[in-house]
């Protein structure tokens, strides 16, 4: 009987004793999962703040010149500099007024992207290749304008949804 009652704690004790440690090693885990995701976002939060304004490079070369001549011949650099910060600030404050901007950015996406993909470059071959002495070939006429009406649609139908989308978004 008193070997049995000494096994029962014991084993008590030790199960206990496991319980506690496998819920130590859990907290453990989770601190240090938590420690884990938080510099993870502090990362990606770095690497945004530092790469975000290089989006802007390419407009800023295309109309800093242009704005440069208005500023004046003192801190050029100072202004561009914040000529710059100026364009951030303007994306992240509309990014922040407008309350679903993924449906604007659908918008645009469907408006400018179908453009871009679809209708111009066939428009650009059959201008380039009409200019050949041979003239174009039936078949790529074909072509492109099948590429071009299929743009077209999609041009249509992607900017009829994102437009409904968005007015029954604004409806709610």
């Amino acid at each position: 009987m008193a070997v049995t009652t000494a096994a029962r704690v014991v084993h008590t004790n030790l199960s206990i004793s496991i319980k506690s440690r496998e819920s130590l090693n859990a907290r453990v885990l989770k601190l240090c999962c938590a420690s884990v995701e938080l510099m993870t976002k502090t990362l990606i939060a770095l690497a945004m703040m530092f790469t975000y304004p290089l989006q802007f490079y390419v407009p800023v070369r295309i109309t800093w010149p242009a704005l440069r001549s208005r500023c004046g011949g003192r801190a050029l650099v100072a202004k561009e500099l914040g000529y710059r910060a100026l364009l951030v600030l303007l994306t992240f404050i509309l990014a922040e007024s407008i309350p679903q901007l993924g449906l604007f950015i659908s918008l645009v996406g469907a408006v400018s992207s179908t453009a871009l993909a679809l209708v111009f470059p066939p428009l650009i071959e059959l201008v380039m290749t009409s200019q050949k002495a041979g003239g174009v070939h039936p078949l790529t006429v074909a072509k492109d304008i099948v590429i071009i009406l299929l743009g077209l649609f999609i041009f249509v139908t992607g900017t009829y949804e994102s437009v409904a989308s968005i007015v029954r978004a604004f409806k709610q």
